[in-house]
């Protein structure tokens, strides 16, 4: 186990994340940040100014002696745009070194575009996009095909020196915005394959990209309290766009969702996404909570630039690996239960996103112990709509989290901010999966080395379930009997379980 911290050296802001580090899983344990905006107020000769780099180093000296506090045993800083493009950016990074003893990496373009590539592709499920993170002073691009990073740039515009070019603090006129499309257009005709692109789904990366997502939320009084997945259909940022052009600066710090430290640089960074939307046709923006630092930390744990096969498998299971002191039996419960739906699957077929529902729910139903045994299923709820689980929909990541808790007899109510966002049909669904999890949950205890797998049949008024064992086995069923009439009200049949001996 190691604790291992990164500082990300950005053009608006310094961040730092402190992670635990154990095999292939790490979680993080703190995080802080500075807005030094190293990329503002640039010197006429191009040098940082002397102000902010005071401040920057000032920061660092900060985070330095919060890792010494907490453990910290390897400290990765790595600087990019604003001190990559620096006329006296050698004079920084000595500045940092004699004050923090802390040595700074800077990142080229590509190397910036590969972490956000290696960070998205490990933590969302999505085969093609295009991916951009929107920094203080820099762009990236990456185009996603089947997962693999096919096209990759840097461009020099971010959200402060764009704002600053254009004067898009205050309000901007619409002859303002014409200028600026005709320009950011002329940007984007310089990448040879950003049509390649047309009609994929973003992935953006990045402050503003978060700020957007956490204004629509305030907007729609979303109820799940995530970043991460969640997505935007492009005519709302058009529409925003179209807002904030007439606001002047005061009325942009009064915006929800928007923190009055980004509110001047806010629409340099909104213009570039406006008018990408239109050049590649973009329908939908899924926005990441991960970035250059979480790729950087997937590559030093995995010691290469292996993509996961399975984001949802490894998400879960360093969830698990984080509570050792629970039981876990969730493998052998999701797979039993495949077996069981199986043979049943012209009444209710499992579909991957049943599947992956299914999944997190049999592995993670007992984490809430981990609070207290007394209502766990409660805190299990608020356990997994809280953690950093990857490869579910917010919709999938509810309804596991829902399925979780009806694997005891007082299922969580949802509210009514939860019910607006999924249908009763889905709901349905999860109580047909979790009856079947406490099915496969009940014949794991005392059983899960003697049963070799469960097969399954139906008629029109039964379904059965065939417990074939290793060996000579006497199972119980005795407690199945409040199972049993739930099961019957839910699929209108029977459940008659056979142990063959």
């Amino acid at each position: 186990m190691k604790k291992v911290a990164i500082i990300d050296i950005g053009s608006n802001t310094i961040r730092l994340v402190i992670f635990q580090i154990e095999g292939e899983y790490f979680r993080v344990l703190d995080e802080d940040k500075n807005t030094a905006r190293l990329g503002k107020d640039i010197e006429a000769d191009g040098s940082l100014n002397p102000a902010r780099m005071k401040k920057a180093v000032e920061a660092m000296k900060e985070f330095k002696s919060l890792c010494h506090e907490e453990g910290v045993e390897e400290i990765h800083a790595f600087a990019t745009e604003a001190v990559r493009k620096a006329k006296n950016r050698q004079q920084f990074i000595e500045n940092v070194r004699q004050e923090s003893g802390i040595e700074i990496r800077v990142l080229n373009g590509l190397e910036e575009a590969f972490y956000d590539y290696f960070a998205t592709v490990n933590t969302l499920d999505i085969e093609d996009c295009l991916m951009m993170d929107i920094g203080g002073a820099s762009t990236e691009f990456v185009l996603i095909k089947n997962r693999e990073l096919v096209n990759s740039i840097s461009i020099p515009f971010g959200s402060i020196n764009t704002a600053e070019k254009f004067q898009l603090q205050e309000t901007v006129s619409k002859k303002t915005s014409e200028e600026f499309k005709e320009f950011i257009f002329r940007e984007f005709n310089k990448i040879s394959w950003l049509k390649e692109a047309v009609s994929l789904p973003l992935v953006g990366i990045g402050g503003t990209m978060r700020t957007l997502a956490k204004i629509d939320r305030k907007k729609k009084a979303y109820p799940i309290d995530k970043i991460h997945n969640y997505k935007i259909e492009s005519k709302v940022i058009v529409e925003l766009f179209n807002e904030v052009a007439d606001m002047d600066l005061k009325s942009k710090r009064k915006i929800k969702g928007l923190s009055k430290d980004r509110a001047d640089i806010f629409m340099g960074a909104l213009s570039v996404i406006r008018n990408l939307i239109d050049y590649c046709s973009i329908k939908e923006i899924v926005i990441s909570g991960t970035g250059v630092r979480e790729g950087f930390t997937y590559e030093y744990i995995f010691k290469s630039n292996k993509i996961l096969e399975d984001i949802l498998d490894y998400s879960l299971n360093k969830v698990i690996s984080n509570y050792p002191s629970i039981y876990n039996n969730g493998s052998w419960v999701y797979e039993k239960s495949l077996q069981i739906f199986s043979g049943i699957k012209e009444l209710f077929y499992i579909d991957n996103e049943k599947k992956k529902i299914m999944k997190a729910a049999a592995y993670l139903h007992d984490i809430g112990k981990e609070i207290s045994y007394t209502n766990f299923h409660k805190h299990t709820f608020y356990m997994m709509m809280n953690m950093d689980i990857h490869g579910l929909s917010h919709i999938e990541l509810l309804l596991s989290a829902y399925t979780a808790t009806l694997y005891h007899k007082e299922a969580l109510k949802l509210s009514l901010e939860e019910k607006a966002i999924i249908s009763e049909d889905m709901l349905k669904d999860a109580e047909r999966i979790a009856i079947v999890l406490r099915i496969a949950e009940k014949l794991s205890r005392g059983y899960n080395e003697s049963i070799k797998s469960i097969v399954s049949d139906f008629d029109e008024e039964h379904i059965y379930l065939k417990i074939n064992c290793h060996s000579k086995t006497e199972i119980n069923f005795y407690d199945m009997d409040e199972i049993k009439e739930e099961f019957k009200i839910l699929f209108s049949r029977e459940l008659i379980i056979i142990s063959d001996k």
